[in-house]
């Protein structure tokens, strides 16, 4: 619609009038719907539910699994940290509080979780598979009866959640139950190591291989770069091993125990690793060319 200037008065008339009023009326809408999502879309962390109706999952809380990082609570996320904030239920993948290592490390960087409800999942070191469902059966049990209160929750990991991680299994159950679950990458703790040990893992076109610690037999089965994860329980055999391939200039391997805390270690020495070294050692082998 367009209006037309009077030749006689200067004055506009009716059409251009309504026009005038409606291009207002949508400048005030645009200012504040901005105002809307400045206050709400970035500075909050707000689950997004309108997604979960259309998929038709289970209207409740969510949960969160959160990534802490290897140890030093300055590598937590901004991400992780608002989740943390946020939740109404932290939850911990142990019996208690001080006995949590991704606790420990996460009440240094966001101190106000020390106030929230706390759910303990304690899932035990063990390949025995009637054990582990029993744990995981009740630790899940006790995680949705706070989720169907529409609570939400920040489930902890050390490093992150995604590499050996026993709150993957917890992940899957929630959500083939219909509940929404997210995950939030944390810094691993093989690239902490790598960086405190100040060397690469891969470079160029060298491959980069990811072992648990019980895997010692595989060792130089494989080319480029080799980290043993949680090696803490066969450090011995490991290390006759390493030391032994790295005499005969086949390798160079170095190991970091608990990197980011304050019990660290650093061994650029294969041979010095205390063969007491605890559960999170992590190993770096890099094959010589």
């Amino acid at each position: 619609m367009t209006g037309i200037i009077s030749d006689e008065t200067g004055g506009f008339s009716f059409e251009q009038n309504f026009m005038v009023d409606r291009q207002l009326y949508f400048i005030i809408a645009q200012a504040v719907w901005i105002e809307y999502n400045i206050r709400w879309g970035q500075n909050t962390f707000r689950p997004q539910h309108h997604d979960i109706r259309k998929r038709g999952i289970n209207m409740a809380g969510t949960i969160y699994g959160v990534g802490v990082g290897p140890g030093d609570p300055e590598l937590l996320t901004l991400k992780a940290v608002r989740s943390m904030q946020s939740c109404d239920v932290i939850g911990i993948p142990a019996g208690d509080k001080d006995s949590c290592t991704a606790y420990q490390i996460a009440v240094q960087a966001v101190p106000e979780i020390a106030q929230k409800q706390i759910v303990a999942v304690t899932i035990p070191m063990t390949t025995d598979a009637e054990r582990l469902e029993k744990a995981y059966a009740k630790g899940c049990a006790d995680l949705k009866r706070e989720l169907e209160q529409g609570k939400n929750i920040a489930f902890l990991n050390l490093g992150d959640p995604t590499i050996y991680a026993s709150y993957m299994e917890i992940h899957k159950r929630l959500a083939d139950a219909g509940f929404h679950a997210e995950l939030i990458s944390g810094v691993p703790s093989f690239c902490a190591v790598a960086a405190t040990l100040g060397i690469p893992l891969g470079s160029g076109k060298e491959e980069i291989h990811i072992l648990p610690g019980c895997y010692d037999d595989e060792i130089g089965r494989y080319k480029g770069t080799t980290i043993l994860m949680k090696s803490g329980g066969r450090i011995g055999t490991i290390k006759e091993k390493l030391a032994g391939m790295e005499q005969r200039g086949q390798i160079s391997a170095y190991a970091v125990s608990d990197c980011g805390m304050e019990s660290q270690v650093v061994y650029s020495d294969i041979c010095q690793v205390d063969e007491q070294s605890g559960y999170f050692t992590t190993i770096i082998v890099k094959e010589e060319a």
